[in-house]
């Protein structure tokens, strides 16, 4: 039986946490009244990405492989959005902001329907 990613990886946790510190005290200086909103979604979705990676050997490869890069991308999404709104501007930033939230929401729809189908024994050549 294969080991859970987040057991045979716990340092994982710890990059996730540290990155979210990391964001947070960029950010911080210009939240003002958005401090605690920022600190729950920054929660929420690093939550988000260690669930998709939790999926590790529970469901097919490439069901967990698209799903784990969307949320990945989700994240790098978001961290454009929050930098370019609380930290300094970056140019191009909402062209980067869609693409890579584009891509996030692709690859976890087609992981998620990827793994429906398999569930109830569909062919998923198509996706």
């Amino acid at each position: 039986m294969d080991i859970p990613l987040l057991k045979k990886h716990p340092w994982t946790i710890f990059v996730l946490i540290v990155f979210g510190i990391y964001m947070f005290k960029l950010l911080q200086p210009n939240l003002h009244e958005m401090v605690l909103p920022v600190i729950v979604y920054l929660i929420a979705i690093l939550s988000m990405f260690a669930a998709a990676l939790d999926r590790y050997k529970k469901v097919s490869d490439a069901s967990f492989y698209r799903i784990a890069f969307g949320g990945l991308f989700f994240i790098i999404s978001d961290s454009i959005l929050a930098l370019n709104k609380f930290y300094e501007r970056i140019e191009y930033a909402h062209l980067y902001t869609m693409a890579t939230y584009m891509a996030a929401q692709y690859l976890i729809v087609t992981g998620a329907v990827k793994q429906i189908r398999e569930a109830i024994g569909l062919s998923s050549k198509t996706i």
